[in-house]
Parts: C-alpha cells; sequence; structure tokens
C-alpha cells in the first residue's frame, strides 16, 4: 500500500515538474517582433486578424518572406544630415506603385506613400499585398483621405469633421490590412488655403500630423518627364539648396519616368533620403 502511494506521488510529482520545465522553455523562445523598416511598427503583430490569415487571401510564400528581428526602441533623438529631403508620393496605390518599388530600390531609397483610400479599397484584395511590399521594403505609409474630393474635405459646415473623419477612415483601413499605424497625413490639394481654424484644431484634437511640401513639379499638370525633372531641379536652386526638401510627386507614368533623374540629382547635391521617424520629423509641417 505505501509503495503503492509512493509511486502514485512521485508520478504526480515528474508529471508537475515535467509542465513547469515546458512551460519555461515555451516562454524563453518568445519575443516581441516588428518589421525591419525605417520607421516605427506595431509590435505583437501576429495576431488572430492579422494579413497572413486565410480569410484575408494571404498566402504562405508572403508569410516567409517577412524578415523580422526582435524589437529595439527607436531613439528619441536621432542626428540630421546637413541636407535632408523627404521624397512623398501621393494618390496611390495605382498600377505603377510597384514599378515605383522597383526604382526606388534600384536606386536605394526610402520614399513615405501617401494612399487614397477608396483606392485601396477598389483595388482589394492586391491592394493589401502591395501596401504589405511597401512597408517590407522600407518605405512609410502615410493618410490621404478617403475621397480625395475637396469640396467635401475644406467647404461647407462640418467639412472639418469630415476631413478628419475621412483620415481616420483611411487610418483604420490601413491598419487593418497592415498593422501599420500611422497618423502622418498629407491634405489633398495642400492646407494652406484650404484649412480653416476648424481644422486645425479638428487635427489637433484627433492627433492628426499633416504635412505640405516645399518642392512641387506640379506633375499632375506637367506631363513631360523631362519638364518634371528640371521643376524639381530648379525650385531646389530657387530655394538654394535648404537644409530639408520635402518633395511632392505623383503616381503618373510621367513622373516614374523622370523620378531616376530626380533622385540622381538630389544624391549629387548630397542630400540624404529619409522617410517619417519618431524622433525623426518633418521641420516644414505646414510650410508650402
Amino acid at each position: 500500500m505505501k509503495k503503492t502511494r509512493f509511486s502514485e506521488n512521485l508520478f504526480v510529482k515528474m508529471m508537475f515538474f515535467g509542465i513547469i520545465a515546458f512551460s519555461l522553455l515555451s516562454l524563453s523562445g518568445r519575443e516581441r517582433f516588428e518589421y525591419v523598416v525605417g520607421a516605427p511598427r506595431e509590435a505583437d503583430y501576429y495576431g488572430s486578424d492579422n494579413i497572413f490569415d486565410e480569410k484575408n487571401g494571404m498566402d504562405a510564400e508572403m508569410e516567409e518572406s517577412v524578415s523580422v528581428v526582435a524589437s529595439e526602441e527607436v531613439e528619441d533623438e536621432i542626428s540630421r544630415p546637413e541636407r535632408v529631403v523627404f521624397l512623398t508620393i501621393d494618390d496611390g496605390p495605382s498600377r505603377y506603385t510597384l514599378d515605383f518599388l522597383a526604382v526606388l530600390a534600384e536606386m536605394e531609397v526610402p520614399a513615405t506613400f501617401f494612399l487614397i483610400g477608396q483606392h485601396i479599397e477598389d483595388m482589394l484584395p492586391s491592394s493589401q499585398k502591395l501596401l504589405y511590399q511597401v512597408l517590407v521594403e522600407g518605405h512609410y505609409l502615410g493618410l490621404h483621405s478617403m475621397t480625395h474630393n475637396q469640396a467635401a474635405l475644406y467647404q461647407g459646415r462640418g467639412a472639418a469633421q469630415r476631413f478628419v473623419t475621412e483620415m481616420t477612415q483611411n487610418q483604420a483601413l490601413i491598419y487593418r490590412l497592415t498593422g501599420h499605424h500611422t497618423n502622418l497625413c498629407r491634405p489633398p490639394f495642400g492646407s494652406m488655403g484650404n484649412f480653416t481654424e476648424d481644422h486645425y484644431t479638428a487635427i489637433n484634437d484627433a492627433n492628426i500630423n499633416c504635412i505640405n511640401w516645399n518642392v512641387d513639379p506640379r506633375d499632375w499638370q506637367n506631363r513631360d518627364a523631362q519638364v518634371i525633372y528640371q521643376s524639381v531641379r530648379e525650385r531646389v536652386y530657387q530655394l538654394n539648396f535648404p537644409s530639408e526638401l520635402v518633395v511632392l510627386i505623383h503616381e503618373t507614368s510621367w513622373t516614374l519616368e523622370a523620378l531616376p533623374d530626380i533622385i540622381t540629382f538630389l544624391l549629387e547635391h548630397d542630400y540624404v533620403f529619409e522617410i517619417y521617424t519618431s524622433g525623426f520629423e518633418f521641420r516644414y509641417t505646414n510650410y508650402r
């Protein structure tokens, strides 16, 4: 009888210590992960509704392409180069987004893509993979409203709240598809001449950071690659090569053609390409 109880107690103890050992081993292998890119990403990303769920249509091949590292704290202060340029690309995603990514990869420079929510929705499900590729390749995603409708965003009663609503809807859409949280916005048509005091109050209350530009080749109007390039060049000379440039371009075929020359010109004049990062924000927030 005693021997039987001893055997039972020994078995219980062995099971107990086995469970503890297994738990410790499991915990020791857990780490917080985030994407290897130049701007902060959401950690602990692999949740029940992540983009790799079968219900969202993402395949195993994309999952295998993910490059992750243990999360590190972002420095509050990041030293700035003498000359820095933020290349910002509006109105995506589009059929040209992959081509823009190819040029940026070949020339090894990052960019900030300001996205229109309706374009994202119209291109689903392919836009989800596309946005994810933008992030994985080290670029940044920003907000450019849901509709890009100037009258709705800036005119009439309640325009300021409509502006914020469209930006927060865009924000939620990007986060749902990619896990990337952003409060950086490019106001369609720029804030200057469009924002009222109500707009400034509303975006401040909503913690939305709006950014304009100081170099605009008007590529939505000038549909010639050489004209676009010369416009950027002349504007930089006009500004006398300032310490910070925010270059505005759009996802068009003619801008794509001009892009290598624009990048080469800026690199030749010692500009370092950067993206929005905590501790390395744009300085010309409301400059146009």
